[in-house]
């Protein structure tokens, strides 16, 4: 097997309607090269600062960048994977299954490299309903370190006292 860069069609659809047509062939051209060429990590983030899109630098022996395995990332886009989201969300938080699952895309959303494709959500409701179970269960679920859990923070506390927190 030899060197691949595989970009997502969805990533390519986005960068396409960010930057014109044009742009579809500039990587695959790029695609092309980089396929013949040995990627050291310069090139890795090039490519990823330039495109700005989630792209697969797959390896020789069948692995992505980070040392991730093709199979991993098959599981990912299994027709059933909200299902399994929802099953393993359900040991900790009963219920809201739309909310649920909303909650869970968008906190993932906030792990993308590019600020743009991150969104937010406020969940308002009565006391003693669950809003704290709900954020609870969703961000156990992704890295360490990458979330803070705060309930009635003032607007100071968010620009002065977490800023360098994501």
């Amino acid at each position: 097997m030899e060197n691949k860069i595989y970009v997502e069609e969805s990533e390519i659809n986005i960068l396409s309607q960010e930057k014109g047509k044009g742009i579809i062939s500039e990587i695959e051209k790029q695609i092309k090269y980089y396929n013949k060429n040995p990627f050291p990590e310069k090139t890795k983030q090039w490519f990823s600062q330039k495109y700005k899109a989630f792209i697969n630098f797959i390896n020789p022996d069948g692995k992505i960048e980070d040392e991730v395995n093709i199979e991993i990332i098959n599981k990912f886009k299994k027709p059933d994977l909200l299902d399994e989201i929802k099953k393993e969300l359900d040991k900790d938080h009963k219920e809201d299954n739309n909310l649920k699952l909303t909650t869970f895309l968008i906190a993932i959303s906030g792990l993308q490299k590019n600020s743009k494709r991150r969104i937010s959500e406020a969940v308002t409701s009565d006391s003693s309903v669950g809003k704290d179970n709900l954020f609870k269960t969703v961000l156990k679920h992704l890295p360490s370190g990458v979330a803070i859990f705060l309930t009635n923070a003032t607007q100071p506390t968010l620009e002065d006292d977490i800023k360098d927190k994501k």
